[in-house]
């Protein structure tokens, strides 16, 4: 599976929204913990993961944006890979 997470920084954290899964919305403090948040939101709303579950970025600085290709998880969620 491979999934988009819009990220936006209206405060201190960063809101998160997933087109691809309807309702899927969380948030993260950095960057860095975007995927992780993603992964453990899904996990939530469907009680499993898939495999492979890839996510890109698309982030919102305000004067720009950054683009980071669908990769896997690099963190506690590594296992799954």
């Amino acid at each position: 599976m491979e999934l988009t997470a819009w990220v936006r920084r209206p405060g201190d954290w960063r809101a998160v929204e997933v087109p691809e899964v309807p309702g899927l919305v969380t948030r993260a403090r950095h960057v860095y913990e975007v995927v992780d948040a993603v992964a453990a939101a899904y996990k939530r709303l469907t009680g499993t993961l898939p495999k492979p579950f890839l996510v890109g970025l698309e982030v919102d600085y305000g004067s720009s944006w950054l683009h980071r290709p669908p990769g896997p998880v690099q963190s506690k969620w590594k296992e799954m890979w």
